[in-house]
């Protein structure tokens, strides 16, 4: 990789107008994260396709990996770049990151409203503005959201895990245990919905029997799954088997 690099350096110094390297270039100055490389590269070939959609999405991209969010945003807010899908998307995300739930919450809502009826760009407009919801504590909106996208990708296994987290968070035990069954229907060796499914049924209450066997499934199917060796002491613990959940919990590495 370094010895490709230092070529393509050369190449690049010799002829800063011949884009093939320069792209190849800026790809290599990203893959090794060096962000600052990469953006005076894609800077460069910006002024040679002013206003390119594909090079300002790069851009704005590296940007906000480097750091620099607000000149990410500025750029995801230009004209050229106002309705493409990919780009309102990543300017949700960004907004997310910065903590600004309001603003990404609004960019969420306007990107589901423009994908409806395609499904491919709908997917991830909902799943972003779920986890934008929980992140922000708007905990009913994002079950609402998570409902929606589970709709249209009923097979997300870690989405739907995520909203059995949330199910949990908000005591709607029935409802939790129900969306683990449904995974287990299609997967029902999936010894982290095995774990889940035993954390569900601790917290129900009464159920600590099944709890336990559901904990030890997933332990037998995946030793070194934290989660599973965490909800077979909890349930151990509910079963007032003291003695064996202490023996578990040293045993936990």
């Amino acid at each position: 990789f370094a010895q490709r690099l230092a070529e393509l350096e050369r190449s690049h110094k010799a002829d800063p107008a011949d884009m093939d390297t320069a792209d190849a270039l800026a790809g290599s100055y990203s893959m090794d994260a060096r962000y600052p490389e990469a953006i005076v590269v894609v800077q460069e070939m910006l002024a040679q396709k002013h206003d390119d959609p594909a090079l300002l999405l790069r851009l704005a991209k590296l940007l906000a990996w480097a750091g620099q969010k607000e000149q990410s945003l500025g750029i995801l807010g230009s004209a050229p770049l106002s309705h493409e899908t990919e780009a309102v998307q990543f300017r949700c995300d960004v907004l997310n990151g910065m903590q600004r739930p309001a603003e990404a919450a609004a960019c969420y809502d306007a990107l589901v409203k423009a994908a409806s009826g395609d499904r491919a760009r709908l997917q991830p407009a909902l799943l972003g503005r779920a986890h934008n919801q929980v992140w922000s504590g708007n905990r009913t909106a994002a079950a609402r959201s998570f409902e929606e996208y589970l709709k249209v990708n009923p097979t997300d296994t870690t989405a739907a895990l995520e909203y059995v987290e949330l199910l949990q968070a908000q005591g709607n035990y029935s409802k939790a245990e129900k969306i683990c069954d449904e995974i287990l229907e299609r997967d029902p060796h999936n010894a982290q919905v095995l774990a889940r499914r035993a954390e569900v049924l601790f917290w129900a209450g009464n159920r600590g029997w099944e709890g336990r066997r559901n904990a030890e499934r997933a332990v037998s199917l995946d030793p070194d799954l934290a989660t599973a060796r965490v909800a077979h002491i909890a349930t151990l613990e509910a079963l007032g088997l003291n003695h064996a959940a202490s023996e578990e919990a040293r045993n936990l590495p």
